[in-house]
C-alpha cells in the first residue's frame, strides 16, 4: 500500500501565454442556435420605424404619469400637469438607458429587431438616450441622417446598428 509521491512543483499544464489562439467554433448546418457570421448594418427605414416606436413608448410613459397624477386628485393645475409630464420624461429616459445598457438598443429598436453591435456603457447610454429623446420631436431624423454604419446615432453609441439575430426557441 505504498503510494508514489511526486515532488512538489509546477503542474504539467500549458500556461496561458504558451497556448495559441482558440479555434473559432464551427456550428452544424442544422444548429437552431447558430449565430450568423456577419450582418449588414440596419437600413434607415428600420431605424425610422424604431423612432416611431420610441415615440409611442414615450407617449405611453406620459399617459402613465398623467394617469398617476390624475389618480391623486381630480383637479390638476397646469403646474401639476407639467410636473407629471416631467416624471413621464424621466420614466422614458430610465427605460431607454436601461434598454441601451442591457439589451444594446432603445425599446423601439428592440421592437423592430435592431440593436447595436457592441454593448453600450451606461455613461454613453445616458448621453445617447438624452439626445435620442430630444431628437424624437423631429422623428429622430437629426440622428438618423447618414450612411449605413456612419449615422450620428451609431457614432454616439460607438458601434453600428445591426439586425438582432433570431434564435430558435428551445
Amino acid at each position: 500500500m505504498s503510494e508514489t509521491r511526486r515532488p512538489l512543483g509546477q503542474l504539467d499544464v500549458p500556461l496561458v501565454w504558451e497556448v495559441g489562439p482558440a479555434p473559432t467554433p464551427q456550428s452544424a448546418p442544422d444548429d437552431p442556435f447558430a449565430v450568423p457570421e456577419e450582418h449588414p448594418p440596419v437600413g434607415g427605414v428600420r431605424l425610422l420605424a424604431a423612432a416611431l416606436a420610441d415615440i409611442g413608448v414615450g407617449l405611453a410613459a406620459l399617459v402613465v404619469a398623467w394617469g398617476l397624477a390624475a389618480g391623486r386628485g381630480s383637479d390638476l393645475t397646469s403646474g401639476q400637469i407639467l410636473v407629471a409630464a416631467g416624471v413621464g420624461v424621466e420614466m422614458l429616459l430610465v427605460v431607454v438607458v436601461s434598454a441601451l445598457a442591457g439589451w444594446r438598443g432603445t425599446p423601439g429598436m428592440l421592437l423592430v429587431d435592431a440593436a447595436f453591435a457592441e454593448a453600450v456603457p451606461v455613461a454613453r447610454a445616458t448621453r445617447v438616450a438624452l439626445l435620442w429623446c430630444l431628437s424624437l420631436a423631429l422623428v429622430g431624423l437629426p440622428l438618423l441622417v447618414g450612411r449605413r454604419g456612419r449615422r450620428p446615432l451609431e457614432r454616439l453609441a460607438g458601434s453600428p446598428a445591426m439586425p438582432r439575430p433570431r434564435l430558435a426557441a428551445a
